[in-house]
């Protein structure tokens, strides 16, 4: 099992491999490791590839690699994979942060401005909306 992560993703890799049930000579973290070049050869060479609905999902589709995503139940429409014989889809239909627990009324024309999933972006501080 091969793990990689951008910057705000590293305490969930963190936690992701105590549960891995991979010998740990077998668990190998990249993360920060590889470049673009680095991260398609990676996505090639993968038996498949687990993860949310990212542009390293797609790519790894696009570079003919199967794929587990994760994806709110509104972006499975939009973003979700054709090939559904290589491609699945785990849906989360939850409607509210879960950190914060703010209604989320996700829109193209309106992301939050730290790319963090909740709505209230940098307000979001894991405590509940009043």
């Amino acid at each position: 099992m091969v793990t990689t992560a951008v910057r705000p993703e590293i305490g969930a890799v963190i936690k992701i491999g105590p549960m891995a049930t991979a010998p740990p000579d077998r668990l190998v973290d990249l993360t920060g490791r590889l470049g673009p070049s680095g991260l398609v050869g990676l996505l090639a060479a993968a038996d498949v590839m687990i993860g949310n609905d990212s542009g390293l999902r797609h790519l790894a589709g696009a570079v003919g690699t199967p794929t587990v995503g994760v994806f709110w139940c509104g972006d499975v429409i939009n973003a979700g994979p054709l090939d559904r014989g290589r491609h699945r889809v785990i849906a989360s239909f939850r409607t509210t942060c879960p950190r914060c627990g703010a209604p989320q009324e996700p829109r193209r024309d309106r992301p939050s401005p730290t790319g963090a999933p909740c709505i209230r972006g940098p307000a979001c501080r894991g405590g509940p909306t009043q």
